[in-house]
């Protein structure tokens, strides 16, 4: 299988070293030992510091043009084209703002891999931040969770219905040739911690290990510190009472790592707020034990009292650990070969391959087979009721979210199309690729309507969606308004429609005036309340969407032939002649959602009473 990978954090081929880019590159590792042909997406680091709107404003932009490009690399003849994309640590910090919208416009699975959500950054000031990321975490088909701390909050949020175990793991081949577990004659007994020295956390663990060997003058030890930074001489400082017990090895490559721990005894690192920490499965794959904070992160990479000690976040209780390693040399020994037992064996790149192959396997059974079209018999009942009248419904389709050509638009167009009935295409136009206004020259009974600019979302968090809300500045708004209109009818010419469709059918009306000053006609949204508009523009809305989007699936053809058939009636009582709307969104379609597009289309193709609109033509109509 082809996999898109991202990581917005950090990407794999940042040259700053982090626990991050290591990881970012191991679950790379591990799709490609499983078989995968594994692609880095985009390099775009969507990471911030502090919750500056401007910055999130800049980096949606960023992220826009960069999907648009992906969506044009990856959309023409020949082109490498992904089956699957997977987006790895996306939070609140580091939201992923380009693989939901390009994974829907490839028509493929959309994964990620250590999301994580935190209720309480709802209501501070990364709000709109988290609500970004939580985006791309409801989007998800899997989501798989690395700590138990991850698991919880994804679960919060979504169920654990979509949740997959990603136990944390390495690369384990550098330690494969590990020499014999250490003796337990060695003294003085020798501990080293390998770790960056940044302030605030790291730091923090610097302080707790200085103040524990403080209170360790009963027995001999030694420390070697591998690592550097920016807060080397503050590190430096808390360890200069000790003299040459310490020393300083600097930043080491990876094979000066593997040296490191194969002159130690024991790994010492508290771990304040780490993640879970690979530096612990590194350690324990060399055949060390280690002493942590029991926290959560910890105990997805500790196997507490049997390959490292955890404690409590005192000097003094980590000062015990300390005491323990170095006097009981035999449990030493017993838990350093605990250790390296215990990742060789559960916590390599193999192992994930495995897992991962396993959980791509769901997304396939999870197809279901085809299904027959369905039937309306309560819609088609009331359209015999409105044909015995010698009236007629007038009906069209409007497909939302066409940026390139899929086999799912295929499908679209040959159940639509294919019965020669028109439809209109929503197309986003930041995205939409040449491609896709080629393969449209071939279906002539395709129209395109204007959708949006990059279908992003503008609206503080809290509030429902929108690209065009209220809250937007006019200049900002005539901006993009101008913007896709110019990329529509630079890809389609005059075949784009003066056509506007606000994403997620919602645009505040006091921008109307501007749609008609940028050219547009009409404005198309949902429900009875898009059957008004102001400006003068021509209202055309959509009433039946094919989608159930709470649970992401079709909708029960039952269902719909209820709603349908409600909306026949109601405007043979009334009198309503203005058309009624079909709304589809072909991307996210399941056989459940085709099946019953597939039934009504047979229903709407072949009734007397139904009048079925071709956009083009109607819009000239209303401009006449």
């Amino acid at each position: 299988m082809r996999v898109a990978f991202y990581a917005p954090l950090k990407s794999p081929d940042h040259p700053v070293q982090s626990g991050d880019r290591q990881m970012a590159r191991q679950i790379m590792a591990a799709l490609r030992a499983g078989g995968h042909d594994v692609r880095l997406a985009s390099q775009l680091r969507a990471h911030a510091s502090d919750p500056d709107p401007a910055r999130l404003a800049e980096l949606k932009r960023d992220a826009a043009a960069e999907t648009a490009r992906i969506l044009e690399d990856w959309s023409g003849e020949g082109a490498w084209r992904p089956d699957l994309w997977l987006t790895y640590h996306n939070y609140y910090k580091a939201p992923d703002l380009i693989g939901p919208e390009a994974a829907q416009g490839l028509a493929i699975p959309y994964c990620g891999i250590e999301s994580s959500f935190a209720r309480k950054r709802r209501s501070d000031g990364w709000a709109d931040w988290t609500a970004s990321a939580e985006f791309g975490m409801r989007r998800a088909r899997l989501n798989f969770f690395m700590t138990d701390t991850d698991r919880q909050g994804l679960a919060e949020l979504l169920g654990e219905g979509r949740l997959v175990e990603m136990a944390p793991f390495i690369d384990a081949s550098d330690f494969a040739d590990a020499g014999q577990p250490h003796s337990p004659d060695n003294d003085p007994i020798r501990f080293v911690t390998v770790a960056m020295m940044r302030a605030r956390a790291k730091l923090d663990s610097y302080r707790l290990i200085a103040d524990a060997l403080s209170l360790c003058d009963d027995f001999d030890w030694a420390l070697e510190i591998a690592g550097d930074g920016p807060e080397r001489s503050s590190v430096e400082a808390l360890f200069a009472p000790f003299g040459a017990r310490v020393t300083f090895a600097g930043e080491l490559d990876r094979q000066g790592v593997v040296d490191a721990y194969a002159r130690s005894d024991a790994l010492l690192w508290p771990g304040f707020n780490e993640a879970y920490g690979l530096v612990y499965l590194e350690a324990q794959a060399a055949g060390l034990p280690v002493a942590a904070l029991d926290r959560g992160p910890q105990h997805a990479v500790i196997r507490a009292g049997e390959t490292g000690l955890l404690t409590a976040e005192d000097p003094q209780a980590f000062a015990q650990a300390l005491r323990i390693l170095a006097n009981d040399p035999q449990q030493r020994l017993s838990m350093g070969q605990a250790a390296r037992r215990f990742v060789h064996g559960e916590r390599t790149i193999a192992v994930a391959a495995r897992r991962f192959n396993q959980a791509f396997d769901t997304i396939e059974a999870s197809k279901p087979v085809s299904m027959q079209p369905a039937g309306f018999p309560l819609s088609r009942a009331v359209l015999d009721q409105v044909a015995e009248t010698g009236r007629t419904m007038s009906v069209w389709l409007r497909d939302d979210d066409a940026v390139t050509p899929t086999h799912q638009l295929d499908r679209l167009l040959e159940t639509v199309c294919g019965r020669g009935m028109a439809l209109t295409l929503a197309v986003i136009p930041q995205y939409a690729t040449p491609t896709l206004a080629c393969s449209l020259e071939r279906a002539p009974q395709a129209s395109v309507a204007t959708h949006g600019l990059a279908h992003i979302n503008h609206s503080p968090a809290g509030t429902k969606s929108s690209e065009f809300g209220a809250t937007r500045e006019q200049g900002d708004v005539e901006q993009d308004l101008r913007a896709g209109l110019d990329r529509m009818r630079g890809l389609f010419g005059h075949g784009a429609l003066p056509l506007f469709v606000p994403p997620w059918n919602r645009m505040a009306e006091v921008f109307h005036a501007l749609l008609a000053d940028c050219g547009y006609r009409a404005i198309s949204t949902f429900g009875a309340a898009g059957e008004a508009a102001q400006a003068g523009l021509a209202p055309v809305s959509t009433h039946l969407d094919i989608m159930d989007w709470k649970a992401r699936t079709g909708r029960a053809a039952d269902d719909l032939d209820v709603e349908f058939a409600q909306l026949l009636k109601q405007r043979l009582e009334i009198g309503n002649a203005a058309p009624l709307g079909i709304l589809t969104h072909h991307l996210v379609h399941d056989e459940t959602a085709w099946s019953a597009l597939d039934g009504l289309m047979a229903l709407l193709s072949a009734h007397p009473a139904v009048e079925w609109l071709d956009m083009r033509g109607y819009l000239a109509e209303k401009s006449q």
